[in-house]
């Protein structure tokens, strides 16, 4: 089966409905046998968005955000040091330190992303959307 990992705009809008989410990436999200992860600071980063009011609420009140993620099947997984080594020494198509860091765990786990973001297929990373 193949593994997959998250970016924050495939977790934002699968969980808040946005319409504009690829449907194979929803699918896989749906489908209970997808081994998905995301990443901590992918977290963070929704988190920092949502703070700043530039997302709704996605998860229920009293809930943190990787417990919810945890509850409905998406694991969370820590950035190591030699995969922030790893996204520092890529080359610069993508400017995002958080989505040099999701690149660069993707390329080392071999997983597939699941982000709209077309620029994470120059680093040779597997993208569904």
């Amino acid at each position: 089966m193949t593994a997959f990992v998250a970016d924050a705009c495939a977790i934002i809008d699968f969980f808040t409905g946005n319409e504009a989410m690829g449907p194979t990436a929803r699918r896989v999200i749906e489908d209970e046998r997808s081994e998905i992860a995301v990443l901590a600071t992918t977290v963070w980063e929704i988190a920092i968005k949502t703070a700043a009011g530039r997302l709704p609420e996605m998860v229920p009140p009293g809930q943190t955000l990787t417990a919810f993620l945890t509850r409905v099947g998406i694991r969370s997984v820590a950035l190591t040091s030699r995969t922030a080594e790893a996204a520092a020494a890529l080359p610069l198509h993508h400017r995002d330190p958080f989505d040099r860091a999701l690149i660069a765990y993707a390329l080392e786990t071999r997983s597939t992303v699941l982000t709209s973001d077309a620029v994470f297929g120059r680093y040779g990373a597997a993208v569904v959307w």
